[in-house]
């Protein structure tokens, strides 16, 4: 029994570091005589809290970092101890909506067959390039082919889920989306 408990603590310290406060504590709280495994439990639950109140301090510490540097740079203002936003801080602030609502979504979207050939046609204006070439990705994601840099053909739906993120960047007016069910020349009809 005695060797057991020995041997734990010297894996335990063995492990890194460990207060010995915390080694007393769990011997302690298993009552004398007890096994090895309830030391062993007692100690792996105190050093899950110690873990978790260490993860809380350093997020506390990047939030108040965070804080600081607003502060530094201007975004924030101190009135009566409350934080304030300075006009710097509200430009900011719009700079950063707009930004997220910008950003590209990076989704894999539903493969759907269809019978119809499926048409996509753009005319995206060169300053809106980054959203040109996430079209261009998505489509050759959802196996659509490249017919000229603009235009590109498939035999799959275009799915609902895209077209809505193609509103909220702001180019579904820039795109032409075609169904076609013959295909061929017209001499041939």
């Amino acid at each position: 029994m005695k060797g057991n408990i020995t041997l734990k603590i010297l894996e335990v310290i063995g492990e890194g570091l460990v207060t010995t406060a915390d080694i007393i504590t769990a011997i302690l709280e298993s009552g004398y005589g007890a096994s090895a495994s309830k030391m062993d439990r007692n100690y792996r639950r105190l050093e899950a809290r110690r873990t978790k109140e260490i993860l809380h301090r350093e997020k506390m510490k990047s939030y108040y970092n965070l804080i600081s540097k607003l502060n530094r740079d201007g975004f924030l203002i101190v009135k009566q101890k409350n934080w304030l936003l300075s006009a710097l801080g509200k430009k900011k602030m719009e700079k950063l909506k707009k930004q997220m609502i910008e950003r590209i979504p990076r989704k894999k979207y539903e493969v759907a067959k269809s019978n119809d050939l499926t048409i996509v046609s753009f005319d995206i204006p060169e300053k809106e390039k980054r959203k040109r070439n996430w079209l261009r990705d998505t489509l050759a994601n959802l196996n659509f082919k490249m017919l000229q840099k603009s235009v590109w053909l498939g035999k799959n739906k275009i799915p609902g889920e895209l077209l809505n993120d193609m509103r909220k960047l702001e180019i579904l007016d820039y795109v032409h989306i075609f169904s076609v069910n013959r295909t061929g020349s017209i001499a041939e009809r």
